[in-house]
C-alpha cells in the first residue's frame, strides 16, 4: 500500500524545535549495527566514548522469603563544551589571568530509556588564580544540571510529570531511578510552586 499523497508532520506544529535529519551527520566508520543515534536535548554535551551497562542485583528479604531484583544502568562519558573554552577569564579578586587546573567529572542521572537507567559522566574544566595571596577558583557550569540535585534536567522534568499524575513517590522513583527522598524533595519543591 502506498501513500504517496500523505505529508510527512512538522514538529514547529507540535511546538518542537528540532533540526532537520539533513543537519544530522554520521560518517561511515561511527554507525554500528544495533545503534541509534538521536539527539539528547544537550547541545553542550559531547560523548566520548561508547556506553557500558552495568547491572546490579539486590536480594530482599520478607515474611521469610527472599526475592532479587535486577536493575541496569547504561554509563555514557562525555565532555562539556564550553562556550568559552578558547578564552581565558580573568579573577574577579585580583585581576589576574586563571590557569588550568585540571578537569573535574561530575555523574548526573538523566532520563531512562526503556527499563534501563543512565548516568553522565561530564567532565568539565577547572581554572584557578595563579596568584599565591587569592585562594579563586572557577568550574565551568553544567547548564542541563537541574539545580540543587545531581539530575539533568530533563530528568526533573520528567519526575515533575510524574508528580503531576499524582503517581505515589515509590513507584516514580522506581520509574526514575532516583532515591525516594529525592523524589520527595523534587514533590515538595513543585507544589510549593503551586500553592505559594
Amino acid at each position: 500500500m502506498q501513500y504517496s499523497n500523505l505529508k510527512p508532520l512538522r514538529q514547529e506544529s507540535f511546538g518542537m524545535n528540532v533540526t532537520e535529519p539533513e543537519d544530522i551527520v554520521i560518517s561511515g566508520k561511527d554507525t554500528m549495527q544495533g545503534i541509534l543515534y538521536f539527539q539528547s536535548g544537550m547541545p553542550t554535551f559531547r560523548q566520548t566514548q561508547a556506553p557500558c551497562l552495568v547491572s546490579r542485583e539486590k536480594t530482599y528479604h520478607k515474611n521469610g522469603a527472599s526475592y532479587c531484583v535486577r536493575t541496569d544502568t547504561r554509563h555514557f562519558c562525555g565532555d562539556y563544551i564550553d562556550d568559552y573554552k578558547d578564552t581565558v577569564p580573568y579573577c574577579p579578586c585580583c585581576n589576574c589571568q586563571l590557569v588550568g587546573n585540571g578537569t573535574i567529572t561530575n555523574e548526573l542521572r538523566h532520563l531512562p530509556i526503556g527499563d534501563t537507567y543512565t548516568t553522565l559522566d561530564v567532565s568539565r574544566r577547572r581554572l584557578r588564580c595563579p596568584n599565591l595571596s587569592c585562594s579563586y577558583h572557577y568550574d565551568c557550569p553544567i547548564d542541563f544540571k537541574a539545580p540543587d540535585h545531581l539530575i539533568t534536567i530533563q530528568l526533573l522534568s520528567f519526575t515533575q510529570d510524574l508528580l503531576a499524575m499524582h503517581m505515589p513517590l515509590k513507584t516514580v522513583a522506581r520509574l526514575t531511578g532516583l532515591n525516594k527522598n529525592t523524589v520527595k524533595e523534587i514533590d515538595l519543591e513543585r507544589l510549593k510552586s503551586l500553592y505559594t
